[in-house]
């Protein structure tokens, strides 16, 4: 069985999304036009990424609210720190503006 099947089955039963849809390799569930879950998995490496995106908010880049992944970060030394590393949490910060974000990094495993 593939893996995304499990995980489909698992997000509808929750009847938290609109859609729960298979793109390209990742799995989508949507919970309304603008907001939605990716969640992508590489069974052969066991590499993965969820990630909560918020399209309604009001600047250009990366609308990723949170996630989890295990990307290594090569030369990012504030990721190797982690005791967790390479498996980490993301979160949007804001520092007074949205023109000021950064991404918050911590150790959290999945």
């Amino acid at each position: 069985m593939a893996w995304y099947r499990a995980v489909i089955g698992k997000l509808e039963s929750a009847h938290l999304f609109a859609k729960v849809e298979l793109i390209g390799g990742k799995i989508r569930a949507t919970i309304d036009g603008k907001r939605f879950l990716d969640i992508h998995c590489d069974p052969t490496t066991s590499s993965y990424s969820y990630a909560f995106i918020d399209e309604t908010l009001p600047f250009s880049g990366d609308k990723r609210l949170f996630g989890w992944d295990d990307f290594p970060h090569i030369g990012v030394e504030k990721f190797r720190a982690l005791k967790s590393y390479p498996h980490h949490f993301h979160a949007l910060v804001e520092h007074g503006s949205l023109k000021n974000r950064q991404c918050a990094v911590t150790s959290r495993t999945k």
